[in-house]
């Protein structure tokens, strides 16, 4: 039995907001209900900027990086470490449990240093060269995956290499929670380096799915920053922040090729216009793409019994040939050729015709910059349920297209995350060199630039209460206000 490929789950899993048709604050009347994210509540010190600016990257450093193909090495770290990731696994549950206790809270350092726990933070650091493997894979220039996405087969393609990328993440997060805890700063940031250089790595194959456990391992290390910022001495990343690139991430790459998937799946729908089959031929073609979509890819086990199939297909076209034939005459073939053509035939050609409307229709404002955007892509969302669903034949679009805007707000949700990043290291700059105090408004921290919310590209709202900030992001992720409650240390002496 073949197995649904990590592709397929991605359509699944992002075609299933599309189908709700939902905001997750939306009640069952249509109407909004209000939503307030829980103020995240964090305590800064005062951190002058690093000498020199750049001490501190995110990313390997120019000159430490070499030519070659990181994907070999990355794929390289499973082979005969096979114990070690399954002991690893084994201990995930407890390590998850402890970076979840706030760091400096007593029960974080006795949990730290309990018996229970010794043995799973003992392998962070005594781990038979696989740290140093990921050192080596995370310093080459480039990352290909060599995935068959040409090869006719991208909706079963297997990605295992994303199943493990996902585990070398987890390591890296735990090992740099257990740096900052004890303080290790400099081998945190060296830790956090090679964390960043695997989300950029895994995002390089051309899938959502590698963009979006890309982005989800990249927010990992941010979230490892974010605690970090929040120890008494920790260093100033405003800079390392600020020298990422703005796309760590790109999902340019994989939303062209969603949106060209079933070309890549069946390179015979290419150019139907154009074809010369014979009516047997057509008959095949529909008949092979009638059985992917009710079954073939055994998503629930069972293949498509084959005399359902033939029914569905005779169904097909008694009623689904008129809207075809109407659409190719509008289109100004005539009558005549267009009842010469077999049944089958004109259903695919206006089938292709709306999956490319559809997705072309969503694509084009996914490829806008963030700012731009603007609801054009939310609006596209609205047209491929409301419009493109109901005209279909064949639902390719409702099978296949997956929900490319909510990759895209998980992109925007990566760089809100960074821009908030910024701005922490920026308050925490300033208060460094006036006396350990905030700011009245963000306007005052002329130090640095101080980064715009991606969501709307206006400043984060501002409001100084004595030894605590208020900032707000009145868009945020999942489309509600974010509020941090930010209260100001005395610097460590």
């Amino acid at each position: 039995m073949r197995v649904c490929s990590w592709v397929l789950w991605t359509i699944v899993a992002l075609s299933a907001a599309r189908a709700c048709g939902q905001d997750a604050a939306t009640s069952a009347a249509g109407e909004k209900t209000p939503k307030v994210e829980r103020p995240v509540q964090m305590r800064l010190y005062p951190a002058a900027e690093p000498q020199p600016s750049l001490r501190y990257q995110l990313l390997p450093p120019f000159v430490e990086c070499r030519p070659g193909n990181a994907a070999v090495w990355w794929n390289r770290l499973p082979a005969g470490r096979t114990t070690f990731w399954q002991d690893f696994d084994n201990s995930w549950n407890s390590l998850d449990q402890w970076m979840k206790i706030p760091l400096g809270d007593p029960q974080e350092k006795a949990c730290r240093n309990s018996q229970s726990m010794k043995k799973a933070l003992d392998r962070l650091y005594h781990t038979s060269g696989v740290f140093a493997d990921m050192e080596r894979a995370a310093r080459f220039e480039s990352c290909d995956w060599e995935l068959p996405i040409r090869e006719a087969n991208y909706f079963e393609m297997l990605l295992p290499e994303v199943q493990f990328c996902r585990q070398y993440a987890r390591f890296l997060a735990a090992r740099a929670h257990l740096q900052i805890a004890e303080g290790r700063y400099e081998e945190a940031v060296h830790t956090l380096q090679v964390g960043f250089a695997e989300a950029r790595d895994v995002a390089a194959g051309h899938t959502l799915i590698n963009s979006l456990v890309g982005i989800t391992i990249a927010g990992m290390m941010s979230h490892e920053i974010q605690q970090m910022m929040q120890q008494p001495d920790a260093p100033n990343l405003y800079w390392a922040l600020s020298a990422m690139p703005s796309q760590l991430v790109d999902f340019r790459r994989a939303a062209e090729a969603e949106a060209n998937s079933l070309y890549l799946q069946f390179p015979q729908l290419r150019n139907l216009a154009s074809q010369k089959y014979s009516a047997a031929e057509w008959d095949r073609l529909l008949h092979t793409i009638l059985k992917f979509v009710q079954g073939g890819l055994y998503v629930a086990g069972q293949p498509a019994k084959p005399e359902k199939l033939d029914a569905a297909i005779a169904k097909l076209k008694d009623e689904g040939y008129p809207k075809a034939r109407q659409f190719l005459i509008a289109q100004g073939r005539s009558a005549a050729e267009v009842d010469a053509m077999p049944a089958s035939q004109a259903i695919l050609c206006y089938s292709m015709h709306i999956w490319d409307q559809a997705n072309q229709d969503e694509l084009k404002w996914f490829l806008l910059p963030s700012e731009e955007i603007g609801d054009g892509l939310d609006a596209a969302e609205q047209r491929m349920r409301s419009v493109y669903y109901a005209e279909e034949i064949i639902p390719l679009v409702r099978t296949f297209t997956p929900c490319v805007s909510a990759a895209r707000k998980a992109e925007v949700r990566y760089q809100w995350n960074v821009a908030m990043l910024r701005t922490f290291e920026a308050m925490r700059l300033y208060a460094a060199n006036h006396s350990g105090q905030w700011p009245e408004r963000l306007s005052d921290i002329r130090e640095v630039p101080v980064p715009n919310n991606p969501f709307d590209n206006r400043p984060f709202v501002y409001r100084r209460e004595g030894d605590k900030v208020i900032l707000t992001s009145e868009k945020g992720p999942r489309g509600v206000p974010w509020k941090h409650e930010l209260t100001l240390m005395p610097a460590k002496r």
